[in-house]
């Protein structure tokens, strides 16, 4: 390790005592360290402590469980307990659609080639709402379940 310099040495060594260097003054570039100053230097030089655990979770957005304990507390009554539905709303939503969808299909192919055979026109009736229910599908569970 270098020595730190005589002007350098002299800044840290303090008021009232003499200018030599001390052994202890350590010069590493441009960091100046001398053990004894640690305590002297001002409080902008010294390292912050990371914030608490609990300042963090002060911060942070309440739950819908600790909101309603909060208001339990102050005499709130529970709100009664929501029953769960038979089928989801998406279910719900794919059969509704889907079932409207297939009908929609079956009745316009029969319209629209009702001169044809029975079984082409069934066989492309069903192909159609194949089509359709999977790509309704897709969109309800695929991309929507992302949502």
């Amino acid at each position: 390790m270098k020595r730190a310099p005589a002007a350098v040495a002299k800044h840290f060594v303090g008021a009232g005592e003499s200018s030599t260097p001390r052994a202890s003054v350590l010069w590493l570039g441009a960091l100046h360290l001398n053990p004894a100053m640690a305590e002297k230097l001002s409080p902008k030089y010294k390292l912050k402590a990371p914030p608490a655990e609990s300042d963090r979770s002060k911060d942070r957005i309440p739950t819908n469980e600790e909101l309603l304990y909060e208001l339990r507390k102050h005499g709130v009554k529970a709100p009664p307990p929501r029953e769960l539905p038979k089928v989801s709303r998406r279910t719900r939503d794919f059969l509704l659609i889907g079932g409207i969808g297939s009908a929609g299909i079956l009745f316009a192919a029969f319209r629209v080639m009702g001169d044809t055979d029975t079984a082409v026109v069934l066989r492309l009736a069903l192909t159609g709402m194949a089509l359709f229910c999977g790509l309704l599908w897709f969109i309800l569970y695929g991309v929507m379940g992302r949502y």
